[in-house]
């Protein structure tokens, strides 16, 4: 443990998230199944996302040529709609099947592009970050969607599916966000934020950006090494 880690350790009691399932094995595509399957004769290897209800999946990869990638939904095990994609790299599809997924850019650039679709492949939505995307999620009714943005940008863009445009940007607290999951609390839609390695989410906020709910792990302030020995001293 660093010395950092040993001056700021605190001892949490953890302060629950309220009606929040937190699982961060579901979050972007940790713990997603991989599987191989065929479609005009090319094979893909590809991620597999179901939806919370179980009768959609969205899945995602690369040809075995290589050549390009493509994006399939099934509804119930049949295929609904594929379409053809350029770098995916995270998908998380709704119960009625309205899908987000995040591209990378060029292994020689950062920054990546959220792309939303209707169950019949449309696109309802595009919109390019200049800084490599992290995380999404989707609400389970398809209405709103995230995707997390890693420093130098370190946001989070929510996004209304169905009007197809950007709802608010959250600059998020204490840096990089990777973990997300919507949650209604009081009939109002919530999205909880964590860092990859923690078991429970951070923070919360509302559709406006505005942060809704804080675990006891929140700072109001980000850490000043300096401040901390002045106050010790």
């Amino acid at each position: 443990m660093g010395i950092l880690s040993r001056l700021t350790r605190r001892n949490y009691t953890e302060n629950e998230a309220p009606n929040v399932a937190w699982d961060q094995t579901k979050d972007g595509n940790e713990g997603a199944e991989r599987e191989l399957m065929e479609y005009d004769g090319t094979a893909y290897e590809c991620v597999v996302n179901a939806s919370e209800n179980g009768e959609w999946e969205a899945a995602f990869g690369l040809a075995e040529d290589r050549s390009h990638q493509r994006l399939f939904l099934f509804q119930d095990e049949v295929l609904y709609s594929t379409t053809e994609l350029e770098r995916p790299k995270l998908c998380a599809v709704a119960n009625d099947g309205t899908t987000l997924v995040a591209s990378r850019a060029d292994w020689q650039e950062i920054g990546g592009e959220v792309i939303v679709f209707n169950r019949e492949g449309d696109r309802i939505l595009t919109h390019s970050c200049d800084s490599n995307i992290s995380g999404v999620n989707i609400t389970p009714n398809g209405r709103y969607g995230a995707a997390l943005v890693l420093k130098p940008n370190c946001k989070t863009y929510l996004f209304d599916c169905v009007e197809g445009k950007v709802v608010c940007v959250h600059e998020n607290h204490e840096g990089n966000k990777q973990l997300a999951r919507f949650e209604q609390v009081n009939n109002e839609w919530h999205l909880y934020l964590s860092h990859k390695n923690r078991e429970h989410p951070l923070y919360a906020i509302d559709m406006s950006g505005e942060i809704a709910w804080k675990s006891d792990r929140f700072r109001e302030e980000p850490f000043s090494l300096l401040k901390w020995l002045k106050s010790h001293m």
